[in-house]
């Protein structure tokens, strides 16, 4: 049932002959005695009507909602928008100007924690029949579990030539804390430091067919990736990467060995499944600088990976303490029963 409606219409104002404003505050809060599920909603603005055009100004909505139907503890949120403007001429379009909106979510049931979202912008106009339309001045935000995700934007969108471009930022990441509310703790890294902290910046480019990272800067505990990510052509994904890791080591992330656990025997080796590299479109460069894995030390490692028409290249080149080494190589990944071959050279 919904109980408590209030609908008052405020004042009402000739503007002219064809135009008709009227102050709306309306609410209700709807109930089901059965599970205690309860909604508030409240909307307050004024609309105006004119010949092809409805306008709404200051449009506050609130919603308050809480009980077994909804997915989290307690649902809040608030959207406000200082003008609202919706024109029927040939098309629909709709124009918003200083929209501001926050959600807050109390220890949703997939996430149990409170989390916060805040959206804004400066101005949206779009056409609601091609879906196609242009903002400015986005910013938005995410915080929870002491994290911190934002990110701004503009541009374009809908359209084949459209494209919107901004920032994103993680201020913080606290990977232990989200671990722990995903129940994932059962997993548990050799050193009790790692997977502390994510943190990083980039510049965000999507567009009909495309996206990309730029100026790609993440750091995960001490280690630091910079570079770039580009896709092209979702349905037939074109992949192109250039990145760069400062130090890692990898005996780190590794789980804990408990010495009281029983002794495992080894598994069968398994072979890498070339397969899944079929009709792919890829040309990728990675760089570790350093890199410490099963107690080894290597620096300058540099993997690069090409795949055209199911041609596979690769080549692995790095030093070691005696002295450095090289791996080059390729093969049809596309045939049945793929295999690679190539060269290891070894130098002092």
């Amino acid at each position: 049932p919904v109980r408590d409606i209030d609908l008052p219409t405020g004042s009402l104002a000739s503007l002219n002959a064809s135009d008709l404003a009227v102050e709306v505050a309306s609410s209700f809060v709807a109930i089901d005695e059965n599970d205690s599920t309860t909604a508030a909603f409240t909307l307050t603005g004024t609309i105006s009507l004119a010949d092809e055009r409805i306008g709404i100004s200051q449009l506050r909505v609130e919603l308050d909602a809480s009980g077994r139907q909804i997915p989290a503890q307690r649902l809040t949120g608030v959207v406000q928008v200082n003008h609202l403007e919706l024109m029927m001429a040939d098309t629909l379009e709709v124009k918003a100007e200083s929209l501001e909106s926050e959600l807050r979510v109390e220890n949703l049931d997939a996430l149990p924690a409170e989390l916060s979202a805040r959206v804004s912008l400066v101005n949206m106009d779009m056409d609601v029949d091609t879906m196609t339309g242009r903002i400015t001045g986005l910013e938005a935000s995410l915080t929870g579990l002491e994290s911190e995700m934002q990110v701004t934007g503009e541009g374009e969108f809908g359209g084949s030539a459209s494209e919107l471009r901004g920032t994103v930022q993680f201020s913080q990441i606290a990977l232990r804390n989200l671990m722990d509310a995903l129940e994932a703790d059962d997993f548990i890294s050799r050193d009790p430091q790692a997977l502390q902290q994510l943190s990083g910046t980039a510049r965000w480019i999507f567009g009909d067919e495309h996206g990309s990272l730029e100026d790609l800067n993440l750091r995960l505990d001490d280690s630091q990736l910079t570079g770039s990510f580009d896709i092209r052509n979702f349905a037939d994904p074109a992949i192109r990467y250039d990145l760069v890791l400062d130090r890692i080591d990898a005996d780190r992330y590794l789980p804990s060995v408990d010495a009281a656990s029983p002794a495992i025997a080894p598994s069968e080796p398994t072979l890498l499944p070339l397969s899944t590299l079929k009709d792919l479109n890829l040309d990728g460069k990675l760089m570790i600088r350093q890199l410490r894995a099963s107690n080894i030390d290597l620096a300058d490692l540099q993997l690069k990976v090409n795949e055209q028409n199911n041609q596979l290249t690769l080549s692995l080149n790095g030093r070691a303490a005696n002295g450095s080494f090289g791996v080059e190589g390729g093969g049809n990944v596309g045939v049945p029963d793929p295999q690679l071959s190539g060269t290891l050279s070894l130098t002092n």
